[in-house]
């Protein structure tokens, strides 16, 4: 890096102090950009050597600042010339504000960084974590697809069975009490004596299919039979 000459060209309105910090250091020192770049990159380093980064200029310890100060009069004496030497409290000012925001900004994130998702624990457990473990827990085992095909099968056979036997008491029921009314219809003159068979005749849910089959020949009910025996 080029030195600044001592006896660089100032312009006289750059060396007053500008009645406002809106101007910045290259347009407020009147110096070539090369001139100022190397001025402002000697000043970032004299600030990291001397100064507290994480502090503002007004919160800077004073013998450490005076200290600092010296260092910058040294290294340009060209900025004695200006008023106040204010190119280096311009811009040594800037500099810290901006550093400190910056620090600031990066420790927030890294705390939001650090900081779970949800703050409340269950058993050291995240919540959303130990209430997928209870839901998996209470859950019921999956029934294979052998062993439902297995259940509905048996279920639907039993029922196949129960109605079996039931039509077929049902239907032999049906077939005598059938028979009988149409005969009281046919043969009038014959109803008492069909009411006294059919109140003979024995229960078909308690008697076996012998009694029924002796019976219904006592009627010579023929077809009737001939349905029981199908």
């Amino acid at each position: 890096m080029h030195d600044i000459p001592d006896n660089i060209d100032i312009p006289a309105w750059a060396i007053r102090k500008p009645a406002t910090k809106a101007t910045s250091i290259r347009d407020g020192m009147g110096l070539e950009k090369k001139y100022v770049d190397i001025f402002t990159l000697g000043l970032r380093q004299l600030i990291t050597q001397h100064l507290d980064v994480t502090q503002t200029m007004p919160q800077q310890d004073q013998v450490r600042l005076k200290t600092y100060h010296a260092a910058a009069w040294d290294k340009f004496p060209f900025v004695a010339r200006y008023e106040d030497a204010w190119p280096i409290n311009r811009y040594t000012s800037s500099h810290l504000y901006e550093t400190r925001r910056k620090i600031r900004i990066k420790q927030n994130e890294l705390v939001h960084a650090r900081v779970p998702r949800r703050s409340s624990r269950v058993n050291g457990r995240h919540p959303s974590t130990s209430r997928d473990n209870n839901e998996d827990t209470n859950s019921p085992a999956p029934r294979s697809v052998s062993n439902a095909r297995s259940t509905v099968e048996s279920t639907q056979q039993n029922a196949c069975n129960t109605d079996t036997d039931t039509a077929l008491y049902e239907g032999v029921e049906q077939s005598v009490n059938g028979h009988c009314s149409t005969r009281a219809h046919e043969q009038p003159e014959s109803r008492s004596t069909a009411s006294t068979s059919t109140a003979n005749a024995p229960s078909l849910k308690k008697a076996g299919f012998d009694d029924v089959e002796t019976f219904l020949a006592g009627l010579n009910l023929g077809g009737t039979r001939h349905a029981v025996e199908r």
